[in-house]
């Protein structure tokens, strides 16, 4: 079969099992989702491409291979098939670099992961591990990356190196360019692929280039001596005597830090914050102030509320459309104010877990707090018309999300009613 007939997402799940090859819309449009919704710009030319090329912008299959050894098996069928490759790692930029021209496949490189081997003064890491791992690895052995992301909780090895460029300590320490990454295991994706060993200058064709180079499946840091880091804030009468302070901070070469920031806001004190944030705060979950619902997807939306109102003493509070992916949805809660959010994909044999949401009245303090504790921000602050509220979505490292939503008092998912009985 020449390759020009042939089923290339077919010979990809002979090669590396069904699992490890994805094709359903539902997961299609997961994988191309990242932070670039950040940018209107963006956000604007995705709706537009979706409306001419379809929702998924001709992307055939999101293939997840394991080890190096698969991802050379990929690249030689997708070069034998000339089908793009659109390498992605957690997601984490904002740089619309993983919205596909041609469609073809997205490469997860999530899963080449491993332990951090750590030595003198190198981390060599395989593509997939997450770079707040990298850090805790290096603490234990004296040392620390002298540059890290600032979503370091989420970001990949690789995926920084070809999608990111700065983070914290980048006042100090400069950037992907300036000594940070000292070399790079790259495949190249030809019918018969090479895998290339690249060492300081010869990395650099790799950094920030979201992967047109080739498939990285390994990366090697630089790392200095491991320092404790101070966390501060200051008080100042006016942002302009914060921020002359942040600059003489960042030009002050004997003055070493991760993260110096002046921030103005509406009846708030400026603040000045030396190094990353702590890995707890206390703080976090008062911000918070009840649990508010489940989000589920369902396969039928109409049967499903049907079933929970009729026999699960539930009511049907309101019907919508999700934000998202523009399906349908309902929530539904009970006499005790517990609820559901369905979410209609017509794809799925069985109910799959979303997240779950919290209530916060002061939506952007709960944020704060959060982020402090390592979770992401991945959508929002937005506003759902529908349900009269505020919403920001949030990620853990581990890709839970979770919602926070503060409400108009006459939102109709507040629920009101009291049991009759």
């Amino acid at each position: 079969m020449s390759a020009g007939t042939a089923d290339p997402v077919r010979e990809l799940r002979r090669t590396l099992g069904d699992a490890s090859v994805r094709a359903s819309a539902a997961d299609i449009l997961r994988f191309l989702r990242d932070n670039s919704w950040l940018s209107p710009v963006h956000a604007q030319s995705l709706e537009r491409r979706s409306a001419t090329g379809g929702l998924l912008l001709g992307v055939q299959a999101v293939v997840s291979p394991k080890t190096e050894a698969e991802v050379v098996q990929v690249a030689a069928i997708a070069a034998r098939h000339r089908l793009p490759i659109t390498p992605r790692g957690a997601g984490t930029s904002n740089f619309g670099l993983l919205t596909p021209e041609d469609g073809g496949i997205i490469l997860d490189m999530r899963e080449i992961a491993g332990e951090p081997a750590i030595a003198g003064q190198a981390a060599r890491v395989p593509a997939g591990t997450i770079q707040g791992a990298i850090e805790r690895a290096a603490n234990a052995s004296g040392r620390e990356l002298p540059v890290m992301t600032t979503t370091y909780a989420q970001a990949t090895a690789a995926g920084w190196i070809a999608g990111g460029h700065v983070g914290l300590g980048s006042g100090t320490w400069g950037s992907v360019w300036d000594g940070n990454v000292l070399g790079a295991r790259v495949v190249t994706v030809e019918e018969t692929p090479r895998i290339l060993e690249l060492h300081g200058a010869e990395a650099t064709p790799l950094l920030h280039t979201f992967g047109a180079i080739g498939l990285v499946t390994e990366v090697t840091f630089r790392t200095v001596e491991r320092r404790d880091w101070l966390e501060a804030v200051a008080f100042f009468p006016a942002f302009e005597h914060a921020s002359a302070f942040v600059t003489e901070v960042s030009r002050d070469r004997m003055y070493r830090h991760r993260a110096a920031r002046g921030v103005e806001g509406s009846g708030r004190p400026v603040r000045f914050a030396q190094s990353r944030p702590l890995a707890v705060r206390p703080e976090a979950g008062m911000k918070l102030e009840r649990l508010d619902h489940v989000a589920l997807e369902v396969a039928d939306l109409d049967a499903r509320i049907d079933r929970l109102c009729k026999t699960g003493g539930m009511r049907l509070l309101r019907r919508g459309f999700n934000k998202r992916s523009g399906e349908r949805l309902a929530m539904v809660g009970d006499a005790t104010g517990m609820k559901l959010e369905l979410i209609e994909n017509t794809t799925l044999s069985a109910p799959r877990f979303l997240h779950i949401a919290f209530r916060a009245g002061d939506l952007e303090g709960a944020q704060a707090a959060l982020e402090a504790n390592g979770w992401h921000k991945t959508r929002g602050p937005i506003e759902l018309a529908e349900a009269q509220a505020r919403s920001v979505l949030m990620n853990d490292e581990d890709g839970f999300e979770l919602q926070l939503l503060a409400y108009a008092p006459t939102s109709p998912d507040i629920i009101e009613w009291e049991d009759e009985g």
